[in-house]
């Protein structure tokens, strides 16, 4: 998929790179909590050079034991909720700033990129993506989208908007 002159890979690489100098910049670090990206978004800042010295890690909690196990979701709030819910987010945001305590900025992202396979259940529509994202030690912010195309064109367009979030942030506060 190309956009103007540019492909998607190539807008993606983009803004991980102006998200690093800015995190840079600001000599913050950062720390992801990942589950419909399965770990696009860290490895999409780690394609860029010198990404190791603003990226601390990145959880892939991908189905809900992860969740709980890894990032301490309450299973009730999965349960009343479903993973795929600005609820949910939030305990992830929370959950990766406790495990990366030097983190001076997280992100949390979840939602649905497809039409459920097999017998895994899920709680919104297909393109509904959810982040939580800000500063642990301040306020955390919440976005949510309704996104169309195929599974990796949400993917995409999740990912571009994780990164343009995160930038707005860093260029507001």
């Amino acid at each position: 998929m190309n956009i103007g002159n540019k492909t998607v890979d190539e807008i993606i690489r983009i803004s991980a790179a102006e998200l690093l100098e800015k995190l840079k910049t600001r000599g913050l670090k950062i720390a992801f909590a990942e589950s419909m990206t399965g770990g696009l978004l860290s490895g999409s800042l780690t394609r860029i050079a010198g990404a190791s010295s603003v990226l601390l890690g990145s959880a892939v909690c991908y189905n809900k034991e992860s969740k709980v196990r890894l990032l301490g979701v309450p299973e009730e709030l999965l349960i009343d909720n479903g993973a795929e819910s600005a609820e949910v987010t939030r305990a992830m945001a929370e959950g990766i700033s406790r495990l990366f305590p030097d983190a001076g900025i997280v992100l949390a992202i979840t939602g649905s990129a497809s039409q459920p396979v097999n017998d895994y259940k899920i709680s919104s529509l297909p393109g509904k993506v959810f982040i939580c994202f800000g500063f642990p030690e301040q306020e955390l912010f919440h976005r949510e989208w309704n996104l169309n195309g195929n599974r990796e064109e949400i993917l995409n367009q999740a990912i571009l908007l994780a990164f343009e979030s995160l930038v707005e942030l860093l260029e507001s506060s």
